[in-house]
């Protein structure tokens, strides 16, 4: 709770204020993206409760601070978020010209790292030398596909929500597919459903009905008491409808909301 009382009015009002998001973002919902960074920073970070310990956890949540409020804003106003930051508290990283966004909390060090120490070594595919796998398949792995897939595995295996946003050919439908994969081996299934002009609120629950089978009574579930992940991609596809709604949008947002269909 102190935490919550040094840090998130100043940043709410600077927010607000100082800033221009790419996606509005009602204030409430920023604090549930903040209880939603928490709670899967806390259950993957173990910690021996000393003084150390207490300067390691306030890393963490100026970490999901940083991206509850300005995980929706460009490079510039990132730029800015961080340099506010550095006024109200001294336990941030020598940014060196890049931003906070460029930085983790490592448990190992107990400080923060760059998100450049998490990207893997990367060789081209056994086989493919001389041209035989096609450019548009590369993909090399970055500083922020790390970051991407570091959040998103986090979030995922909390259980929450996330919304992927960028422009074209930057990578979004790729990192959902790392993302899939990689999440094979904790006990979850995948499905991808890409939205056009002719997706319908049905057809969406009958595509995601494909996947799940009767577990007990009218309870539903994908088989082997495993977890399904569902991806959409292109949902500013969704068709429209004579008043300006989004009928397959608002049935989205119920099942997220609710976490379910009756």
């Amino acid at each position: 709770r102190a935490l919550f009382d040094r840090y998130i009015d100043e940043i709410m009002h600077f927010v607000k204020n100082q800033v221009t998001p790419a996606i509005t973002v009602p204030h409430l919902h920023a604090i549930k993206m903040l209880t939603d960074f928490l709670t899967t920073a806390a259950a993957g970070v173990d910690l021996n409760f000393d003084e150390t310990a207490g300067v390691f956890a306030e890393k963490v949540f100026l970490f999901c601070v940083c991206w509850a409020f300005g995980g929706v804003l460009e490079t510039a106003d990132r730029h800015k978020l961080s340099q506010h930051l550095y006024t109200i508290t001294d336990l941030l990283p020598q940014m060196h010209g890049n931003t906070l966004f460029d930085y983790y909390p490592d448990e190992t060090a107990m400080d923060w790292e760059p998100w450049a120490s998490r990207v893997p070594d990367w060789s081209y595919p056994v086989g493919r030398i001389g041209g035989g796998l096609p450019f548009s398949d590369v993909v090399f792995p970055t500083p922020d596909s790390a970051r991407t897939q570091h959040i998103l595995r986090a979030l995922a295996m909390g259980r929450a929500d996330a919304l992927v946003t960028g422009k074209p050919g930057s990578t979004k439908s790729s990192a959902l597919r790392d993302l899939s994969t990689s999440l094979k081996s904790d006990g979850c299934v995948s499905m991808t459903l890409t939205l056009s002009k002719n997706s319908t609120p049905t057809s969406l629950l009958n595509s995601i009905l494909t996947k799940l089978s009767e577990r007990q009574g009218r309870l539903l579930g994908p088989e082997g008491g495993k977890t399904l992940m569902v991806v959409v991609d292109d949902i500013g596809f969704a068709p429209t409808d004579e008043w300006g709604d989004r009928p397959i949008c608002e049935a989205l947002r119920h099942l997220l909301q609710e976490g379910g269909y009756h």
